[in-house]
């Protein structure tokens, strides 16, 4: 068994992702011919599950492993919790960055233009504002 962690900062719509991905290990060939390769297997994740099935993750581990795939996982599941969080209020975040940077580039066109007191009165009027 083998784990491997990994950071993803994605474009501003998806957030940033943090990923710990289990894999089983496999080795084959011939040591003494120096034809020894290893292939790793990726263990699927439930998609709605912030963890994996602990079950199957300890019938993929080795008996010397079995404690130590249980505490790491253990550990995880709250972690990955976490960050699924997070990435969802910086995906937020972003959006509302946006949304203001737009609005504000909205503005400066219209004071560019010499609009900007139209457009000043129709805000004032859609607040309530305006008498």
């Amino acid at each position: 068994m083998g784990v491997q962690e990994r950071f993803i900062r994605t474009s501003q719509n998806a957030g940033n992702t943090l990923t710990v991905i289990w894999y089983e290990v496999h080795w084959y060939g011939s040591k003494a011919a120096k034809t020894r390769r290893m292939t790793k297997k990726i263990v699927r994740k439930p998609k709605d599950k912030h963890g994996y099935n602990l079950e199957a993750l300890l019938k993929l581990a080795q008996p010397w492993e079995v404690c130590m795939v249980r505490d790491i996982e253990q550990e995880l599941l709250p972690i990955r919790r976490e960050a699924t969080f997070i990435g969802k209020a910086i995906g937020q975040l972003n959006l509302i960055i946006r949304s203001e940077r737009s609005q504000n580039a909205h503005w400066l066109q219209a004071i560019q233009l010499g609009r900007h007191n139209k457009l000043l009165g129709q805000r004032l009027v859609w607040c309530g504002c305006a008498e």
